[in-house]
């Protein structure tokens, strides 16, 4: 029941943290930009 939460929403702050944030987690969840914030969804 408890483990990898299926939605994050993480902001970032510049481009270059947001291709950090990316490339961290591009092989777990499905990334999406929404202007500011990284919204990301658990791949199953």
């Amino acid at each position: 029941m408890y483990g990898k939460p299926k939605v994050i929403a993480i902001p970032y702050k510049s481009f270059k943290e947001k291709i950090r944030l990316t490339k961290r987690y591009t092989k777990y969840y499905f990334i999406e930009d929404l202007g500011g914030v990284l919204y990301m969804e658990r791949r199953s």
